[in-house]
C-alpha cells in the first residue's frame, strides 16, 4: 500500500491510499482510520462547507455532515475533535481547513488516476 499524505488539522489527518487496484480517501483520528471511496473528497468538502455555513447561522445545534454504515460525521461548536461510538464530531473552527484538505485529496486522486492511465497506454 502506498500513502500520499495531504495534511493535518489538529488530530485529524487526511491522506490518499493506493493499493494495486484501488484508490481510497483516508481520514484518520489518532489510531482510528475512516476509509472512503476515492471520489468522496469533493463531496465531503462541500458537506463540511455547508455545515460551517449552517452553524454560522445557528451555532446552537450539531449538524450532520455524513451518515454512513460505519460512521457518522457531525459538526458542532465544540473545542476539540471527538470520536466515540462511530460518531466523529468536528469543531466548527476546523471545518474550512478540513474542507481544503479534502479538496486537495480529491485533486491528488485525479492526478494519480491520470498518471495510471498514462502509464497504461
Amino acid at each position: 500500500m502506498e500513502r500520499y499524505p495531504i495534511g493535518d488539522c489538529g488530530p485529524v489527518r487526511v491522506e490518499v491510499r493506493r493499493t494495486a487496484d484501488t484508490l481510497s480517501l483516508c481520514v484518520a483520528v489518532g489510531p482510528t482510520t475512516l476509509l472512503f471511496g476515492a471520489g468522496h473528497g469533493a463531496d465531503l468538502a462541500s458537506r463540511l462547507r455547508q455545515a460551517d455555513y449552517t452553524l454560522s447561522l445557528d451555532p446552537s445545534r450539531e449538524r450532520l455532515v455524513l451518515s454512513d454504515v460505519g460512521v457518522a460525521i457531525v459538526a458542532a461548536e465544540i473545542e476539540a475533535v471527538s470520536l466515540d461510538g462511530g460518531v466523529l464530531v468536528l469543531p466548527r473552527r476546523d471545518l474550512a481547513a478540513l474542507a481544503g484538505l479534502l479538496e486537495r485529496a480529491h485533486e491528488a486522486v485525479a492526478s494519480l488516476r491520470q498518471a495510471a492511465e498514462f502509464v497504461a497506454h
